[in-house]
């Protein structure tokens, strides 16, 4: 049976107001009732008039919605008989094309099939709650998803190898000897990738995909440097040449800074003095330097770097 997705009207709000009851009883029979059908229709009519919504129809009705404010997906609901028909997908899709950055959303820890929902669409859980901040007291779980971005699995050791090795490549002449950058061969970055993505551990590392091919990547984990304890670092962050300016490296940053913990301090990262173009891509994403420079290694040659540090919004 055929359905259709259209904006949200004011008009939607009660019959909103009923899939979200209903999909609520039978997906999560277990959560309490705190609210009475008027309420319902109340709150569901301010939240219609405050968000960008769509709603799904099929035979005449509304069979599922979504709504969503400043890149919080608040609310997606699908009728329980139409479930596995694409509607949620696409209500997804409707909610991520409208925010270009990161979506942000809250599920109860119960809902394991919400979950798996968003997680075989790019989302990471963030965050694990006890539910005291939620009225149903419900142990919940913050997700968030950047449209092309997903954790990186050992499978992807080999592409983000060929993407490390092409970046030093291209980003580097003049601050590495260009026989060292000539001689880097992507195969012997390939173990060293593999077991980082096989290994559990603090480092998350995430990539992102243009088309139908891995096109950067980011890894990040607890900060390292003894002065920021309560921090996290961005350890490196590339994406292939052709891809510059295209956006790519943008949104893994966005992914990394929105799944940080909320009591994370800030986020630190250290750049090689010299590459100007990488200083303005993070500037622009509102890291500042702060006086720290050291000399790293970088195959085998010593460069300056400076660091990058930007406060984390706990509110995200």
């Amino acid at each position: 049976m055929t359905w259709t997705v259209r904006s949200i009207v004011s008009g939607d709000a009660a019959a909103v107001a009923d899939v979200f009851r209903r999909s609520r009883a039978a997906a999560m029979p277990w959560l309490p009732v705190l609210h009475s059908p008027d309420e319902d229709d109340a709150f569901f009519a301010r939240e219609v008039a405050s968000s960008l919504g769509w709603v799904a129809i099929a035979e005449g009705g509304i069979v599922g919605f979504a709504l969503a404010r400043a890149g919080w997906l608040n609310h997606l609901y699908v009728m329980p008989e139409w479930h596995g028909r694409g509607i949620s997908s696409e209500l997804l899709r409707r909610v991520q094309e409208s925010h270009p950055g990161a979506t942000r959303l809250w599920a109860f820890q119960r809902n394991s099939p919400a979950i798996e929902f968003y997680e075989h669409r790019g989302f990471v859980v963030a965050e694990c709650t006890d539910g005291s901040a939620n009225e149903e007291r419900e142990p919940d779980a913050r997700l968030v998803g950047v449209r092309g971005v997903r954790p990186g699995v050992p499978a992807d050791a080999e592409s983000i190898a060929r993407v490390h090795t092409a970046a030093w490549q291209s980003a580097y002449p003049g601050l590495l000897p260009d026989d060292v950058l000539a001689a880097l061969d992507w195969r012997d970055r390939v173990p060293r990738w593999r077991e980082q993505l096989t290994v559990a551990g603090d480092t998350r590392i995430l990539v992102v995909e243009v088309g139908d091919r891995l096109a950067g990547f980011c890894s990040s984990g607890p900060a390292r440097d003894e002065d920021l304890p309560a921090w996290f670092e961005v350890y490196s962050i590339y994406v292939a040449p052709d891809g510059w300016r295209a956006g790519a490296g943008s949104r893994l940053l966005a992914m990394t800074l929105a799944c940080l913990p909320r009591d994370v301090a800030g986020v630190a990262l250290w750049v090689l003095e010299g590459n100007a173009r990488a200083r303005a891509f993070y500037e622009g994403a509102g890291f500042r330097p702060d006086g720290r420079r050291a000399d790293v290694d970088r195959a085998g040659h010593t460069v300056p770097s400076v660091r990058y540090v930007r406060a984390h919004d706990s509110g995200i």
